[in-house]
């Protein structure tokens, strides 16, 4: 066992190492968020993704002559203007005649992550709401 805390009220007494509430000799064991929750990931990715794409489209708009459109935009094919997209998160070039294109310049791990990060916080609630229910239902049982 870990070392012991101060003893709480009513008798209790934290095990600060494994997160347990000793009382009265049971040790019962307590929720300990340790990680971010998987939603709050996904949307730091987001918030990370948007936070670059905001620092290129500042490069071009204050980055005076021939920054405007994007440099990248300017790489693959001659480009007039640009606009951003945000779900999913990108950088649209767009061209002379109207055609458009995506610019290289948001990671690509942004979106795909984000999508996988979303993915699994929906199916962990689903799981969780699941698990619930079937335990409400042995207990009503019993």
């Amino acid at each position: 066992m870990g070392s012991g805390a101060p003893d709480l009220p009513g008798g209790h007494r934290r095990v600060e190492r494994h997160g347990e509430v000793v009382h009265r000799g049971t040790t019962v064991p307590q929720p300990v968020p340790e990680r971010l929750p998987v939603g709050t990931r996904a949307l730091a990715l987001y918030a990370w993704g948007a936070f670059v794409t905001t620092l290129v489209l500042l490069d071009a708009e204050d980055g005076g002559t021939g920054s405007a459109p994007l440099r990248s935009c300017h790489a693959d094919r001659p480009a007039v203007g640009h606009s951003v997209d945000y779900v999913p998160l990108r950088i649209v070039c767009e061209t002379r005649d109207g055609a458009t294109y995506t610019s290289d310049e948001t990671q690509g791990y942004v979106n795909a992550g984000v999508a996988v990060l979303a993915l699994t916080a929906v199916a962990s609630a689903v799981t969780s709401r699941y698990a619930n229910e079937v335990r409400a239902r042995a207990e009503a049982c019993r």
